[in-house]
């Protein structure tokens, strides 16, 4: 598939981003009302897959989180999202919204961008923010035209792609190798700028030696989608570079951890039992138990910590 440099229409479309809600939170001062939020928010993380058009409101917490977006295209799972993988709580926060309190920002696959939000996602790079995108981002305008090249020249700029040549579907089950994993779903051929800080190459067949993921400084491409456990892993080192910490490290695969004030929150996102560490002794509320070292949930359970 060769991008297309214009769409043939120009006439506005009723698809338009105006309006439309994204998942999220934002970290608040203690001691703030619930609903409301702090201009100064602390470590930020996104979800990668997530339903779009659900708005969720502003709750302050003492842990960090992230800002992110999401597009109709459903590419897995809510359990699949990074946060349940890094085990970080989310926002849904607007792309035209001020993202400056977040330290990382994930986009996976937001193809329709306005001027507004492009000009946005850069200023936040700009100040210092991590970003990062997946394909399709930013591939048409807010009426579904196909921006030229691709991808808007603004975002190909800052990720450091000189020419994104042509669009590589994958067949169901299908699977493309990338130096250290497996990509699935979806694959480019890019042309990067020289002097991209870093990239990981496909590996055999048409796309050999061309680049998978690619890095300039604090925005990330990334051209696939990774199997779930290396997906798992590049973001948690693009975390912990940008500053992210979870609530509790070491979480099992599917737990998620929210702070709220002096209560911690875990839930378990998947369907076999779990057990989770948690330092020192705590009071568990739900089931009227003190717990040490250790809390089992369930399937499908959730623990309230009281230390």
């Amino acid at each position: 598939m060769t991008p297309n440099a214009a769409s043939a229409s120009s006439a506005p479309s009723p698809r338009s981003l105006s309006g439309r809600g994204f998942l999220g939170r934002r970290s608040g001062q203690e001691g703030r009302k619930e609903g409301t939020t702090s201009g100064k928010a602390a470590q930020k993380i996104l979800p990668a897959y997530v339903a779009s058009g659900v708005v969720a409101p502003d709750i302050p917490a003492k842990n960090g989180s992230a800002a992110g977006f999401t597009t109709p295209i459903a590419m897995g799972k809510p359990k699949t999202s990074v946060a349940k993988k890094l085990g970080s709580t989310s926002d849904f926060a607007h792309p035209d919204h001020d993202l400056s309190g977040y330290r990382l920002v994930v986009v996976p696959q937001l193809h329709l961008l306005t001027d507004t939000a492009i000009d946005n996602l850069l200023a936040y790079v700009q100040g210092g923010g991590t970003l990062v995108c997946g394909f399709l981002t930013g591939i048409a305008d807010e009426d579904d035209r196909v921006r030229p090249g691709g991808m808007d020249a603004r975002l190909r700029e800052l990720f450091g792609i000189r020419t994104l040549h042509e669009w590589w579907p994958l067949d169901a089950g299908e699977t493309v190798e990338c130096d250290g994993f497996h990509g699935t779903l979806w694959s480019e051929e890019i042309e990067p700028e020289p002097g991209a800080a870093e990239t990981v190459p496909y590996k055999g067949g048409e796309l050999d030696g061309l680049p998978a993921v690619l890095r300039r400084g604090r925005p990330w491409y990334v051209s696939t989608l990774p199997e779930p456990e290396a997906l798992r892993a590049l973001l948690a080192r693009i975390a912990a570079e940008a500053g992210v910490r979870p609530v509790l490290d070491g979480l099992p695969a599917g737990v998620e951890t929210v702070r709220r004030g002096e209560l911690l929150f875990l839930l378990n996102h998947e369907r076999e039992p779990v057990t989770v560490e948690v330092p020192g002794s705590h009071h568990e509320l739900l089931g009227a138990i003190t717990v040490t070292g250790e809390v089992t949930l369930g399937r499908y359970g959730v623990a309230v910590l009281r230390s």
